[in-house]
């Protein structure tokens, strides 16, 4: 029984250590005061890869999320395509630009489940994928965190 019991402690310590060389890069959040080790997993179709907020107010957390999507199509066609949406839905769009031959930024408003939104969203291709990183906050609030939400969402960059 001992043997087994020494073995045991053995194996996890060997573990432990095995997992201690293979720490991951924390998400860290300086200002909240704390850090967090992203769920990093390989992607196979679209998803939401991350979703952080501000404080909320009148009901809503404005917030940045990014999102994977698999598009063969070139960053013109998903544009295109961004603007059909756009329309179908009754958003207005305020401002587009292009940067390169893999980059456009949108920025655009509109009315959805009875409230008035503003959104600020830059699309990245790389390789096969459209990294979507998207800003919403209600349009009341969007004078108070628009800077903030540009800030984070334009300092995404891909690393592939």
């Amino acid at each position: 029984m001992r043997a087994v019991t020494i073995f045991i402690t053995l194996l996890c310590l060997v573990a432990n250590l095995a997992l201690a060389g293979n720490k991951a890069e924390k998400l860290t959040f300086k200002q909240a005061g704390f850090s967090i080790a992203p769920l990093d997993e390989p992607q196979q179709g679209p998803s939401q890869a991350l979703i952080i907020f501000l404080p909320a107010s009148d009901g809503f957390a404005p917030n940045v999320n990014v999102q994977i999507q698999p598009y063969s199509g070139s960053i013109d066609a998903y544009a295109n395509m961004s603007k059909t949406q756009f329309k179908q839905v009754g958003f207005k769009l305020l401002s587009e630009n292009k940067s390169g031959k893999s980059e456009i930024t949108f920025e655009y408003s509109g009315t959805l489940q009875g409230r008035n939104f503003h959104w600020y969203a830059r699309s990245l291709q790389n390789g096969g994928i459209i990294y979507l990183v998207t800003a919403t906050a209600t349009e009341e609030q969007w004078s108070k965190v628009a800077d903030k939400l540009k800030v984070c969402v334009n300092s995404f960059e891909t690393i592939k």
